[in-house]
């Protein structure tokens, strides 16, 4: 049977980088990557690898068309939230605009396309908000994100989109801090660190995300889908859980109100959703000291 070509763009972020060296480890799919800078995957052959800016839609349209794949995950995106409220035109661009060159292509290729999104497309104020839920995004990301939805949405059967909470881990490839490792390297380096106590998430291990992501491949599901831990914590309690299963000092950890810090009102309080979409095989999210220590584990594999 012929390989199915798998296209992952922002393969060189946290996410996109794992997915790419699990979806490598499967022999049923050819896979290439895009991102904006140079390669820093060694697991992904250059041949394989295509430079693209999603600023530039001719170069969105050229590159998808030559690879002709069957399945796309878009996993870029510009997801800085105080970033996109100080640049909302290059947000709108990256986020939306390059997301409806992709889901034209789409559409032209009849291919699938595994798209993600964020939790923050919940304005917080209720728990547990189902895949039904009424969306109410809080800042200029979230928003670019929910409008990119929508556009996704349009591919009917083709289209899955899946909504992370907090995600962490470690990919030597992303240059770019998750909660795990910048509290991680700010312990080992002794370093005082505010973290806000009173915005609630469910801490999701990116190995569960990847293996979700690998799941709606392999099942041909679609719709929306949501991945988040098990337990709730608050962003404070999590950084306090990583000292605690890593043998950190938690003291070097201050617990500060959301409203004390710039940008609070661009973040939702609560973003807890329900798990759904997620009973395909036996995959069950991990909890935190699980999840942790996979994480360490993941350290210690890509260092040797």
């Amino acid at each position: 049977m012929a390989q199915k070509k798998v296209l992952v763009t922002g393969c060189n972020g946290f996410i996109g980088s794992l997915l790419v060296n699990h979806l490598l480890t499967n022999s049923s799919y050819l896979v290439f990557g895009t991102a904006k800078e140079s390669n820093r995957n060694p697991n992904l052959p250059s041949e394989n690898y295509i430079e693209l800016d999603l600023l530039d839609s001719n170069k969105i349209k050229q590159v998808l068309i030559n690879i002709h794949p069957q399945i796309i995950i878009h996993s870029a995106a510009i997801s800085q939230v105080d970033k996109c409220e100080n640049q909302p035109e290059i947000c709108k661009r990256i986020n939306e605009e390059a997301t409806r060159e992709i889901v034209q292509i789409c559409k032209e290729l009849n291919c699938r396309l595994i798209f993600f999104s964020t939790d923050f497309v919940f304005s917080g104020e209720n728990n547990r908000e189902t895949i039904h839920g009424l969306p109410n995004p809080k800042s200029v990301y979230a928003k670019s994100k929910l409008n990119a939805e929508k556009l996704v949405l349009e591919l009917g059967n083709k289209a899955a989109i899946i909504r992370p909470v907090l995600v962490y881990g470690y990919s030597p490839v992303a240059n770019r801090p998750n909660i795990f490792t910048w509290v991680m390297d700010s312990l080992t380096n002794e370093k005082n660190i505010n973290v806000v106590s009173d915005q609630i998430r469910t801490p999701t291990f990116v190995n569960d995300v990847v293996k979700l992501t690998a799941n709606i491949m392999e099942n041909s599901l679609h719709g929306i889908f949501h991945i988040g831990g098990s337990q709730k914590f608050s962003v404070f309690e999590f950084a306090c859980a990583i000292a605690r299963c890593t043998g950190n000092d938690s003291n070097l950890i201050s617990p500060v109100n959301s409203q004390s810090l710039s940008g609070a009102e661009l973040r939702p309080i609560n973003s807890c959703l329900k798990l759904e979409g997620l009973n395909v095989g036996d995959q069950k999210p991990l909890n935190v000291e699980k999840g942790i220590g996979e994480a360490l584990k993941q350290i210690q594999d890509f260092q040797g």
